[in-house]
């Protein structure tokens, strides 16, 4: 009697494992009735860098998956693997153009209104801890395919390397650390503009070199509001978290 031929999923050249040992072919198609070693070996075989000590559900789910979308799948391992070494996806590196995808999504039509009444109505832990949905709201739009959040709203050079339709999706905590960073360093500017004398005419010289910052000036410009609002958002230093940049918006000198 022929042997059972190995299953069609298996792609394996060489069966031995670590330590040397021959691992029997599977003939079933469903991963679940393979052994655990037979799915390391494939795990192996099809080189997902999967983390040595991962459960055989785990397993098993990465295979459904690199079956139906290897892209998917790879970035799956690459979470998994960042779990296990201690780093949560909250705190991934951003892009250089999510802060102004951000902007974009707190001052546009559906959000604008919203965002300066629950700042005027609200206590500002109110506001932080979301006021109801907000946050969670701001997220959900930030995260969709949407044109309308892509676009700059200032053609200023300062803005020449920034692609805001080049994004992470990111929680509403972290959009919400974010918009504080932002703001605070806003109202910095604000107010040295404001003690110089000079007004927002040369903003520019307020802002440290962040181009966000001075994006956000151009919002509070393009809107005829929320400056007030926007440069009462003083919080403390380390709610800064321009460390996590993928990709630097900062500018020395801002060029005409």
């Amino acid at each position: 009697m022929a042997a059972p031929a190995p299953s069609s999923k298996w792609t394996v050249a060489a069966p031995l494992d670590s330590r040397k040992r021959t691992i029997r072919p599977p003939t079933s198609d469903s991963y679940e009735d393979w052994t655990l070693d037979q799915l390391k070996l494939e795990c192996t075989a099809r080189k997902l860098n999967v983390v040595k000590n991962t459960r055989k559900q785990d397993r098993v789910d990465l295979l459904k998956a690199w079956d139906s979308n290897k892209e998917a799948v790879q970035a799956l391992v690459v979470r998994q693997r960042k779990r296990s070494k201690g780093v949560s996806e909250e705190e991934e590196r951003r892009s250089a153009g999510c802060m102004f995808r951000l902007i974009n999504v707190l001052f546009s039509d559906r959000f604008f209104d919203s965002f300066l009444t629950s700042g005027n109505l609200l206590p500002r832990d109110v506001l932080d801890d979301g006021g109801s949905t907000f946050w969670f709201d701001v997220a959900h739009a930030f995260a969709s395919d949407t044109t309308e959040y892509d676009t700059l709203i200032s053609g200023d050079a300062v803005f020449e390397d920034i692609d805001t339709s080049s994004h992470m999706a990111h929680s509403a905590a972290k959009l919400k650390r974010m918009w504080k960073e932002v703001s605070s360093h806003f109202a910095r500017a604000e107010a040295g503009s404001k003690v110089s004398g000079q007004g927002s005419a040369d903003f520019w010289d307020f802002c440290d070199g962040r181009a966000d910052v001075y994006y956000l000036d151009k919002w509070c410009e393009h809107r005829q509001a929320g400056r007030e609002f926007c440069s009462a958002n003083l919080y403390p230093e380390d709610e800064d978290d321009s460390t996590q940049e993928d990709g630097c918006f900062q500018r020395s000198t801002r060029q005409n």
